[in-house]
């Protein structure tokens, strides 16, 4: 019998538990590194990468019961079992504060702060040893009292519940006679929330003071762990504390292992749930997490597929993060929306600077920062990370198609907006998988009349990355390339149907002129460049396309000019010429010129065009039937 996905399970023992059948990947071995590591620990890893019943895990081992059900012999069949002296000698025998900040996302920081003060009142109420304990004092009963009874009322001062959570650990060491775990999960969702709504500040100063009074200098606190995703450095919460080991996706240090899944544990899951026909695709889905040279898989998408036995879609539903994506993004400078685009091709990788602190009053305009906070909440990935200054520098990336989901409904919802509406937008998308040049054509006209700026486009590769941003929203439907290797050459664009009953394949090239005058010649040049270097060669590798829209395309500040030509590939067609020295010499001044290099290279790329003319292309009339 297939076992089942534990969707919504954020409790150990629930997941372990044999009558539950659930799949899932032990990660119970990571506890002997957490008892030898630091007095504090932070972990830092990207969004739903496991944190939460990482902090259960470790709660349940180290508290001899939870929510009333103990946790004897819980560990016994798992890794960590195997280690019996470790187990007798730590398992179930420390007092556990377990706190979840993950709700805290209110409007205000006075709605806010009756939250915090609600958990920690709820955190006194899950112990209720301490109210008969003959070890405590009346004034430890009063403090109980204050904290239990009057927590939801607005008499409690605000310090009160900034030492309640050092208060608790010294009650709790009182009773117990032993030094207490405390596990925090989600610390930085508070200051997260408070800077989309505002209250950053205030916020900070809070988290601040409770976390330092908790964990810092406190004789009563065995160990203390915190999860999150970002790690913040302006608003540094953790600074406070006596040299706490913090752990990122940039430093993950032995821990990479534990949080996602790796492929091995991925093919284990789906062969246990009878999904092993599915390991080929999830691989493009839902995989390419990089950290510390292992790829890694997302745990929240792994589950959730096999929950909807082996769909592949988005399982990244429109959260808070995905709102903080999309300011960030349509926030951002021009240059770095265009390098957003380019990431949006298929394989495509950009250079980027990042740091482990993540500073949010520096995400709209510098792009270390916004690069960091893409990174370290899963909605990028970087390669060949290696240290630069105090910093980090690496190639960027979008980890898998999931994500890329995230990237082309934030782009399309703006370009919708921008658009006057989705319908608009749409006519644009289905023009031109239906071959209507025209229509499409004044579409991208309209668009840049009504919506661009002269001052943003200053050369070809502006519009090149408005037209790769335009069509991004295709990607569900198609291969998306950006200057991909084919044939002799790269062309700009570069789309194949994934089901070749969808449309045909399309090939964009690009020119600008800054002379209107010169226009037709550059859109009949552009159409050439596309057989000249035979970017349609690459088709040979899917023989299940039919045919191919060719179109090349002339920029002139805000006017297009365009030439297109319908090539049907089951005709027989001639082999490729061999590329002449010239030809290599004209390709090579092309691919490395722009408005601003000098004179004298661009003086010898318009001598080499003098000296081979190209020839004039005109659209076909009829294009093929996918226009029906």
């Amino acid at each position: 019998m297939p076992k089942r996905a534990p969707m919504g399970v954020g409790n150990f023992a629930e997941l372990v538990h044999p009558d539950n059948q659930y799949v899932f990947a032990d990660r119970t071995t990571a506890i002997k590194q957490v008892v030898q590591d630091g007095k504090v620990i932070a972990f830092h890893t990207f969004r739903r990468g496991g944190k939460t019943l990482f902090a259960s895990m470790l709660q349940h081992f180290f508290s001899p019961e939870v929510a009333g059900v103990k946790t004897l012999g819980l560990f016994d069949t798992l890794d960590i079992g195997k280690d019996n002296a470790f187990v007798e000698k730590y398992q179930g025998q420390y007092p556990v504060i377990m706190l979840s900040f993950k709700e805290v996302q209110e409007d205000t920081y006075e709605s806010a702060f009756k939250v915090v003060r609600n958990l920690m009142r709820n955190a006194y109420l899950s112990h209720p040893e301490l109210a008969t304990s003959i070890r405590l004092t009346k004034e430890d009963k009063e403090d109980i009292e204050l904290y239990t009874s009057l927590m939801h009322r607005d008499k409690i001062e605000k310090q009160d519940v900034e030492n309640s959570l050092k208060k608790l650990t010294e009650l709790l060491h009182k009773h117990h006679g032993k030094k207490v775990w405390v596990i925090i999960d989600e610390y930085d969702t508070p200051l997260t929330a408070a800077y989309r709504k505002r209250y950053l500040e205030d916020m900070t100063q809070f988290m601040k003071n409770f976390l330092s009074a908790g964990l810092k200098d406190n004789d009563y606190l065995e160990k203390g762990v915190l999860t999150g995703i970002l790690r913040l450095s302006k608003e540094s919460i953790l600074s406070g504390l006596n040299n706490p080991k913090v752990y990122t996706l940039l430093n993950p240090g032995e821990y990479n292992p534990y949080f996602g899944f790796t492929e091995e544990e991925v093919e284990r899951l789906f062969r246990e749930a009878d999904l092993e026909h599915q390991l080929v695709p999830i691989k493009n889905w839902y995989n390419g997490y990089q950290v510390n040279h292992q790829r890694l898989y997302n745990p929240w998408s792994i589950i959730n597929c096999i929950d909807s036995k082996g769909a592949l879609k988005s399982y990244w539903v429109n959260t808070a993060n995905d709102a903080l994506l999309q300011d960030a993004l349509l926030n951002a400078p021009a240059d770095i929306k265009a390098q957003f685009k380019t990431l949006l091709a298929d394989g495509a990788r950009v250079p980027g600077e990042l740091s482990e602190l993540i500073r949010f009053e520096e995400i709209r305009t510098d792009a270390r920062s916004l690069w960091s906070l893409l990174v370290a909440a899963g909605y990028l990935t970087v390669e060949d990370v290696h240290l630069k200054g105090v910093g980090y520098e690496g190639q960027l990336r979008i980890p898998n198609e999931e994500i890329k989901t995230v990237y082309v409904d934030v782009f399309s919802k703006w370009l919708e907006h921008t658009m006057g509406g989705h319908l608009e937008y749409q006519k644009l998308l289905k023009a031109l998988i239906k071959g209507e040049v025209d229509t499409f054509t004044d579409l991208i006209g309209n668009f840049l009349i009504t919506y661009a700026s002269v001052y943003d486009l200053k050369q070809e590769n502006s519009y090149h990355m408005l037209v790769l941003g335009l069509v991004a929203a295709l990607t569900s439907d198609y291969y998306l390339h950006s200057n991909i290797e084919a044939g002799i050459g790269r062309p700009d664009i570069l789309l194949i149907p994934r089901d070749s009953k969808q449309g045909p394949a399309l090939i964009l090239e690009f020119k600008h002129t800054k002379e209107a005058s010169k226009q037709e010649k550059d859109a009949d040049g552009a159409l050439a460049q596309i057989d000249d270097r035979h970017y349609a060669a690459i088709l040979g590798k899917h023989p299940d396309i039919k045919d191919v829209l060719k179109i090349g395309m002339a920029f002139c500040e805000k006017s297009v000019i365009t030439r297109s030509e319908w090539v049907d590939l089951t005709l027989p067609a001639a082999a490729p010429a061999v590329e002449s020295e010239e030809g290599k010499e004209k390709r090579k001044i092309e691919e490395t010129t722009s408005e601003g290099e000098p004179s004298d290279r661009k003086k010898a790329k318009e001598d080499m065009e003098a000296k081979s003319p190209v020839p004039t292309h005109s659209r076909t009339p009829t294009p093929p039937p996918f226009s029906s």
